[in-house]
């Protein structure tokens, strides 16, 4: 008779850690290692997405129950996004928002949808930023530079206000590439 038949053996990697549920509701987390789970008790629980066809290049992470506590990526929804200054100009923003996970607990239950919530907050902090900004069409590439970077470590002091009750702490907001109101493509 097979013993991983009567006993699930669930492997987690060093870099992460696993929720289990038993009977539907938190029981435990697992550190690296091997581990098993009672059959139709427990069962790993992981991230949630409204659209798991278009999880931001994280499908792994749907329902698996493994979480990753290492640095992690996560583009904004559309490759350019517009923002509009204070001086009614457009800025098209392509960036990814740097995070790690903190407390896979959080991360699980104390946000619904995590990876959307994290991108609605930091296009909003940004879209806020952008807007108190005056930029007009004689800026300089390197006034906007400077004005991108002083935007951005703003922003991802107030994400991380946000999220520190997510269980994810924001390290960095990473711009890709900027259009300017001239059409002009900056790439970072």
């Amino acid at each position: 008779m097979n013993i991983s038949f009567f006993f699930p053996v669930v492997f987690v990697k060093k870099d992460e850690e696993a929720v289990v549920e038993r009977f539907g509701e938190f029981h435990r987390l697992l550190g690296p290692g091997v581990h098993f789970l009672i059959p139709l008790f427990e069962k790993l629980h992981g991230i949630d997405s409204p659209d798991p066809k278009n999880f931001h290049g994280h499908q792994k992470l749907i329902n698996n129950g493994k979480i990753p506590i290492c640095e992690q990526k996560l583009l904004l929804p559309k490759d350019d996004r517009v923002f509009y200054t204070k001086s009614k100009n457009t800025l098209k923003v392509k960036a990814e928002t740097v995070y790690k996970i903190t407390d896979p607990y959080k991360a699980v239950y104390e946000v619904a949808y995590l990876f959307d919530a994290i991108n609605q907050l930091v296009c909003g902090i940004l879209q806020k930023r952008i807007l108190e900004t005056e930029l007009d069409e004689n800026s300089t590439p390197e006034q906007e530079t400077e004005m991108l970077k002083s935007i951005l470590e703003q922003a991802v002091e107030t994400c991380d206000n946000y999220t520190v009750n997510w269980g994810v702490k924001i390290l960095r907001i990473k711009v890709l590439q900027v259009v300017d109101p001239k059409g002009i493509r900056h790439n970072f």
